[in-house]
């Protein structure tokens, strides 16, 4: 996995970005749980686990996995071009 800040309008936000089987996934890198950076967790095909307390999530959904919680990740949309550019659009940043 790979952090990379965006900022818009001077509001800094750290995305994570990971590719599993030839797919960008990227993600708001910040465990809704704790705040723990989420690009330095675990990844096994898309579940994250995150290391500050072991929440897990599904990248390609967003959606928690364990503990049962409401919390899930925050996405945004990747698209590659020929050029091996990475876009990301973080479109409504939060």
């Amino acid at each position: 996995m790979l952090q990379v800040m965006m900022e818009d309008d001077g509001v800094e936000v750290d995305i994570a970005l990971a590719m599993v089987d030839g797919q960008l996934y990227a993600f708001r890198d910040i465990c809704p749980h704790m705040a723990f950076p989420l690009s330095i967790g675990y990844l096994e095909g898309t579940k994250l686990t995150c290391v500050g307390h072991a929440w897990t999530f599904d990248i390609k959904s967003g959606r928690a996995l364990m503990p049962p919680i409401k919390k899930n990740l925050a996405l945004y949309e990747t698209k590659l071009d020929g050029e091996n550019n990475v876009w990301v659009k973080v479109d409504p940043l939060f």
